[in-house]
């Protein structure tokens, strides 16, 4: 333990006297040293390096920014703008990881549990360490809510991340997949998170000995927490509706691949390559007309979620 912190003090010397004269090679050259040493002292050590380094725009070249964020408040909602993504990063020749669950990167970089406490604490240094695996783009998807903590800390930092894509979808439409999906599930459990009263909902999930939570709330709070003007703003964010996607699947790829380009990604609008992706991958029209749900339960879905739901014409 003395010689961590003797061997640490040393580093965090050489660290400051780097980041006096900007010497962004040597900063990331300590950083490698630290960032596969997996204890409680090393990881404090590198997360207090990282926070100097996010506070000025200077150190910015310090990190990959090859995070690319597909998140919805139902995982089901993702798969489409996953697949094109993946197609779209093939066709200009991106190097990218497959899209992937957030948990399972997580879970690959951390050696213990980590619950929500953990994550927001330690939301950046998780981050780092994930974007460190490879300098390949790397699509991460998430039904957590967009957090900030009382010292300023975000769900993540645009550092790290190049762009989001939020999809939302109607939550009357995710009840009735539910519903189709689990026909034994009574009415409570179909509802889990679409009320209000679910304020404190946290999705676990489960790794062998391991689980990673994330802290998902009800679905206006999730939905409302993306799709803030200051968040869009800040993290290149684009807000899609599924039920336009489901309308308008060309209009909506193209601008996909406009944020994409807008993010600094070196890519082309090309609708040749859409039309492409549009002939093999159809849409599904997720309506469950077949799928009965009783005036009551309108009622309930409408009167806890029609404040953010009418922003997207869902009520």
């Amino acid at each position: 333990m003395l010689l961590d912190k003797i061997k640490n003090k040393y580093y965090q010397n050489l660290i400051t006297n780097f980041m006096e004269i900007g010497d962004v090679h040597e900063i990331k050259k300590i950083l490698e040293k630290f960032k596969s040493q997996k204890n409680l002292e090393n990881n404090l050590f590198l997360q207090n390096i990282i926070f100097s380094l996010l506070e000025k725009e200077k150190f910015s070249k310090v990190f990959n920014k090859n995070l690319v964020w597909v998140n919805s408040y139902d995982q089901n909602d993702n798969t489409y703008i996953n697949k094109f993504l993946k197609f779209i990063f093939d066709k200009n020749n991106l190097l990218h990881k497959d899209p992937t669950l957030y948990s399972e990167y997580l879970n690959q970089i951390s050696s213990n549990n980590v619950n929500f406490e953990s994550l927001t604490r330690n939301s950046y240094l998780y981050q780092f360490l994930i974007s460190e695996i490879t300098d390949s783009l790397i699509i991460l998807n998430s039904s957590g809510a967009f957090f900030e903590t009382h010292d300023k800390k975000y769900f993540t930092h645009y550092f790290f991340s190049s762009c989001y894509f939020y999809i939302v979808n109607n939550p009357v439409t995710i009840y009735k997949r539910r519903k189709l999906l689990n026909p034994q599930a009574d009415v409570d459990e179909n509802y889990f998170g679409l009320t209000q009263s679910d304020t404190n909902y946290i999705n676990s999930h489960n790794y062998q000995s391991k689980v990673i939570e994330e802290n998902k709330h009800n679905w206006s709070t999730n939905v409302a927490s993306w799709t803030n003007h200051n968040v869009i703003s800040t993290f290149k964010g684009y807000i899609i509706n599924f039920e336009d996607l489901m309308k308008d699947p060309k209009q909506i790829l193209a601008e996909i691949c406009a944020h994409l380009i807008q993010a600094g990604l070196d890519i082309s609008l090309n609708y040749v390559h859409i039309d492409e992706f549009l002939e093999s991958n159809s849409i599904t029209n997720e309506k469950y007309q077949n799928i009965e749900v009783s005036n009551k339960e309108l009622k309930i879905l409408s009167r806890d979620n029609a404040s953010v739901g009418k922003k997207f014409r869902f009520f």
